[in-house]
């Protein structure tokens, strides 16, 4: 598939995203996908391991099934030849969507927000950082789902992860108003379905 990749180049003045109908196209995107768990992957076990040498891709834990909240380690298979190998290629890019923000970049301005505030409790329209409002009151929306049992994006990995942080699944404003003036008290409401754009999926592996 490498080989059929670097001819769809050749013949295509260097287009290096061959479309998901062409030889190579699907197989590249697994590609990206595993590439982006193994980045995934590779940060936790930066933070849980800060003495220990970086993990190869193919030394990363496997898992057999991709949606079992048991099972850790990455679905899709990629090894690190393989990533120098696209690398080298001149104009390749793994994320072709640079305004779609991973989960470990919100939530990290979710932290930033909490030292800084005393506090998780962000309003929906946030004027200072609107996404970061919006993504928390997606978190908090999907999982509202996930406790009513229907179709959720939230996982037990995602929300692990959150409670970790100390992160406000309910909207408790009210109790705080008079500490934080001049944020408007619009957390989460019946109607956040509809305020919720599909950009904001930014679905996490696992």
């Amino acid at each position: 598939k490498y080989d059929e990749l670097i001819k769809y180049i050749r013949e295509n003045n260097g287009d290096c995203n061959p479309g998901v109908k062409t030889a190579c196209g699907p197989w590249l995107n697994l590609q990206r996908l595993a590439h982006r768990e193994y980045k995934f992957h590779l940060e936790r076990h930066r933070r849980k391991y800060p003495h220990h040498r970086e993990l190869l891709a193919e030394e990363m834990p496997r898992r057999k099934r991709s949606t079992d909240p048991k099972e850790e380690g990455m679905y899709h298979a990629i090894t690190n030849e393989r990533i120098h190998k696209l690398n080298a290629i001149d104009g390749f890019q793994w994320d072709l969507a640079p305004q779609w923000t991973p989960f470990e970049q919100r939530l990290g301005e979710y932290k930033q927000y909490c030292e800084e505030q005393g506090h998780g409790f962000i309003p929906q329209h946030y004027e200072k950082n609107p996404q970061l409002g919006k993504w928390v009151s997606k978190m908090r929306y999907e999982h509202s789902l996930l406790n009513k049992g229907e179709k959720s994006q939230m996982t037990s990995e995602r929300i692990r992860i959150l409670e970790s942080v100390g992160f406000e699944f309910s909207n408790q404003r009210r109790s705080i108003a008079k500490e934080t003036p001049g944020e408007e008290n619009d957390d989460c409401s019946g109607s956040i379905a509809k305020e919720i754009p599909e950009e904001e999926n930014d679905d996490c592996p696992g």
